[in-house]
């Protein structure tokens, strides 16, 4: 079964929040052409600029595999 785009964008917005304040989800995208993949664009504010965050995932994986993907991109980019 494939996740939806809001499907996605709610794993990512429940990630965010999980991994505290000043995350912001800011796109939920497929790259033209893909059916499977999409890409998640977050910003991480904590820096002089915002650091944008682009994660991609396979719409197909499992949900918490996703939601465990999102958050460890999170964790290698918190300052």
């Amino acid at each position: 079964m494939r996740l939806s785009l809001p499907d996605i964008r709610r794993l990512a917005l429940e990630a965010a929040h999980d991994e505290g304040p000043g995350i912001h989800v800011v796109a939920t995208t497929n790259p033209e052409g893909a059916v499977d993949y999409t890409e998640v664009v977050m910003l991480m504010d904590g820096s002089p600029e915002p650091r944008r965050i682009v994660v991609g995932v396979r719409r197909t994986a499992p949900a918490e595999t996703i939601r465990r993907a999102l958050r460890e991109q999170l964790r290698r980019y918190r300052p």
